[in-house]
């Protein structure tokens, strides 16, 4: 896997009998507000490089979405911390990886772009503008011209966190497009042992992989005083003295069976809910759901606060409060979980001592979805009627409670030190390159 594939050539001609659709492409992109600050980035153009100049190690660090960024932020410090002359260049591809970058790393941060549409012109562009020392790809997003180029010009090139699902390793199987895909690559780091085994199947040497465990695992968690989780209560809205039931990182079709878990507890089960959808835009649309259903929850963003009394809602439809509402909450419910998309962290509210529930599709966090199971920190929910069940017990069971809290936060603790042994890994690259 040293030079380029042959199919990166059927690749790029593709592009060529797709570019008459290219304008059409970008008239629909100008017309979306989210996507319209990007399009100059994503064309290569308007890159101010001369905050890097001259730095080094140059780091690239790139992010599909908010996600991959949780994933990606340990280690962006880590890089901060050790290496504090160093230039670092951030990107993220979705208007909320951008957003979540801009409320991160503005100030510590070189450089914060789109990455670039993987033409070959633009990827040149922007990455002849930027040359980086080492590349460093979180968990997905690989676009072949940009990879193959960003090797061509001899940046160490580093796969972390990556994730390859079942179904891709087959596609990829058959389509024989490995090298295309992860050839560029010096090293991968797969976030699990289930994905090391599938980018060994299609046919990516050992040499090449290496198995550090989950970055996510390693995000340092923001602490939170007993003032500052009642100052946070207050600001959404909540009672002190009544359990706080926070159903995280919600996709399409769970906040219908949530509000259903939700009515069915009113009246007999005192409770407040904090609903936080994955995407903060459909903060109004999960507030109609909930109307469906004789709730009149509070949205955050626009400092609505809920209803007094028992049973009240909030949507958190804002960005980087989800922590905060963990912390303070009784039970959490992390989301992806019931409709097939894979999960989300289930480690952020056990790291607060929270009982975790979620449902069968845990796919991307299947190895701490296992820990909490055997180890009594979480509960795995299918339907509505076994969310319902596991609350109610937990709420009224205070011993039971304990124990599940305690548990979870003791598998919080043991799913660490990934991010060690990924900043030994990046420096042995960078000394063979004379650069650490």
């Amino acid at each position: 896997m040293n030079g380029p594939p042959a199919s990166l050539l059927t690749y790029n001609l593709m592009q060529l009998i797709a570019l008459p659709a290219t304008p059409l492409f970008l008239s629909y992109l100008a017309c979306r507000k989210k996507y319209r600050r990007q399009i100059p980035g994503r064309l290569g153009l308007g890159i101010d490089s001369g905050a890097i100049r001259g730095k080094r190690p140059l780091f690239w660090v790139h992010a599909l979405s908010i996600g991959e960024i949780n994933a990606a932020t340990p280690l962006i410090e880590a890089i901060i911390s050790r290496w504090p002359g160093a230039g670092l260049v951030c990107s993220a591809t979705t208007a909320t990886g951008i957003e979540a970058l801009e409320k991160r790393f503005r100030e510590k941060a070189d450089l914060l772009l789109c990455p670039p549409f993987d033409f070959w012109i633009t990827v040149k562009r922007c990455v002849d503008a930027i040359k980086p020392d080492m590349f460093i790809l979180t968990e997905t997003d690989v676009w072949p011209n940009w990879l193959w180029y960003l090797k061509k010009l001899k940046s160490a090139m580093l796969f972390v966190n990556a994730s390859l699902s079942s179904r891709a390793a087959r596609n990829i199987q058959k389509t024989r497009t490995a090298k295309l895909l992860f050839g560029s690559f010096d090293m991968i780091t797969p976030q699990s042992k289930d994905d090391l085994a599938r980018f060994s199947a299609v046919g990516i040497g050992l040499k090449k992989l290496r198995f550090l465990g989950n970055l996510k695992y390693d995000r340092k968690m923001p602490s939170m005083s007993k003032g500052k989780k009642m100052s946070w209560r207050n600001q959404l809205g909540l009672r002190p003295d009544l359990p706080v039931l926070v159903f995280g990182s919600t996709h399409p079709g769970e906040e219908e069976i949530i509000f259903k878990v939700l009515a069915s507890l009113r009246g007999t089960t005192p409770f407040q809910a904090v609903i936080a959808p994955r995407d903060p835009a459909r903060g109004k649309e999960v507030a109609q759901i909930g109307a469906r259903h004789s709730f009149e929850p509070g949205l955050k963003s626009r400092g609505i606060k809920p209803g007094a009394g028992e049973n009240s809602v909030v949507i958190l439809d804002t960005l980087g409060e989800l922590l905060k509402c963990y912390a303070v909450a009784s039970i959490a419910f992390v989301g992806g979980s019931l409709v097939p998309t894979g999960g989300h962290n289930l480690l952020e509210p056990a790291h607060y001592g929270v009982p975790v529930l979620f449902g069968p599709h845990v796919e991307s966090t299947r190895d701490v979805a296992q820990a909490l199971r055997e180890r009594r920190g979480g509960m795995e929910v299918t339907s509505q009627g076994q969310m319902k069940r596991a609350i109610e017990t937990l709420l009224e069971d205070k011993g039971l409670h304990g124990q599940y809290a305690s548990a979870a936060n003791q598998v919080a603790g043991d799913f660490t030190g990934s991010l060690s042994k990924h900043v030994e890994l990046m420096e042995g690259m960078l000394a063979q390159r004379g650069l650490c």
